[in-house]
C-alpha cells in the first residue's frame, strides 16, 4: 500500500499547490490514500475554513489534520463534527465533540489516523501525549496501520515519542515548524519517523509567508500581520510511505521535495 503524508498547507497558495500536484501523482504513483495537515491553509495562514477544507479534499486528499490553529477559526469547532476525515488534536482540552482519530477504509484494508498536539514551547492545554497516545496503542480493535501526525515544536519531544512508540505504530510524523527535516528512517521495531515534513505553499518564502511581512514584524517591529505567499513558485513537502499490510510496517519512506512539480535539486560533492 503507497500513503502519501503532506506537511502544512499554507494559505490558498498551498491550496493551489496541492491541487496543481496530487491528482497526477496520486495517478502515476498508485497512490492508495494521502493525508495532509490543513492548519494553516485559510488565507490568512491560521486555521481552516471549511470552504478551504473542502477544496483541499477535491484536490485528491483523503483525510485532513490539524494542530496548534485548530480554533483559529470558530466556524471549524462546528463543521468539524460533520467530517469524519477532518481530525482535532485528540490531547486537546476542551474543544468539544471533535474527532481526534478515526479509521478508515481503502479497499479491504482499515487505517487509523490519528492527530497528537505535543507539549513543549506551546500554549494550549492538553492531556499527556505520552498518555494519549499509549491509551490508543493499547487499544486492541485499533488496526495495523496506524499513522500519528504529531503536531510539536520541539524535535527532541518528536523523536522520544517515535522512538518509544517503535514497533506499535506504522508512522509518527512531525508538523508544524514547516521546515523538512533530512532524517526520514524506519526505526529498529519498524516504525516510520520524520521530524518535520516540511511544508506545500509558496516558495522561496519563510515557512510558506511573504518573507517582507515576517521580517517586518520580526527585525522592525511593525505590527502587521503574517501574509501568505500566493503566488510565484511553489513547493510540495512530505513523504511517501510504502507499507506491508500484512504486518502494518512501513518498507520504506521516501521525502518529498518538489519546486514547480520538479525534484529539488542539491549541489554535489567529490568525497
Amino acid at each position: 500500500m503507497n500513503i502519501v503524508f503532506l506537511g502544512d498547507i499554507v494559505g490558498h497558495g498551498g491550496i493551489s499547490s496541492v491541487s496543481s500536484f496530487l491528482p497526477l501523482f496520486r495517478k502515476k504513483n498508485d497512490i492508495d490514500f494521502v493525508i495532509a495537515n490543513g492548519e494553516n491553509a485559510a488565507s490568512d495562514g491560521k486555521g481552516l475554513t471549511e470552504n478551504d477544507f473542502l477544496e483541499i479534499i477535491k484536490a485528491g486528499v483523503d483525510v485532513v489534520t490539524l494542530g496548534n490553529h485548530y480554533a483559529s477559526k470558530q466556524q471549524a469547532l462546528t463543521f468539524g463534527k460533520k467530517y469524519k476525515n477532518l481530525l482535532f488534536p485528540l490531547n486537546v482540552i476542551g474543544h468539544g465533540r471533535v474527532n481526534g482519530t478515526n479509521c478508515f477504509k481503502i479497499k479491504d484494508t482499515y487505517i487509523q489516523v490519528t492527530n497528537i498536539l505535543g507539549q513543549a514551547f506551546l500554549k494550549e492545554v492538553v492531556t499527556s501525549p505520552f498518555e494519549t497516545l499509549s491509551s490508543l496503542v493499547s487499544n486492541p480493535d485499533i488496526p495495523l496501520i496506524h499513522i500519528v501526525d504529531y503536531h510539536a515544536e520541539s524535535s527532541s519531544e518528536k523523536a522520544t515519542m517515535a522512538f518509544e512508540f517503535d514497533g506499535g505504530l506504522t508512522a509518527l510524523l512531525g508538523t508544524h515548524t514547516h521546515v523538512q527535516t533530512n532524517d526520514a528512517l524506519i526505526l529498529e521495531k519498524g516504525t516510520a519517523f520524520m521530524t518535520d515534513v516540511g511544508y506545500c505553499g509558496g516558495y522561496p518564502s519563510i515557512i510558506g509567508f511573504e518573507p517582507n511581512s515576517i521580517i517586518e514584524k520580526n527585525l522592525y517591529k511593525i505590527n502587521t500581520p503574517f501574509k501568505t505567499k500566493e503566488n510565484g513558485d511553489s513547493i510540495i513537502n512530505g513523504v511517501l510511505l510504502k507499507i506491508d499490510e500484512e504486518s502494518g510496517f512501513c518498507k520504506e519512506i521516501i521525502p518529498l521535495c518538489l519546486i514547480n512539480g520538479k525534484e529539488k535539486e542539491y549541489g554535489k560533492i567529490n568525497l
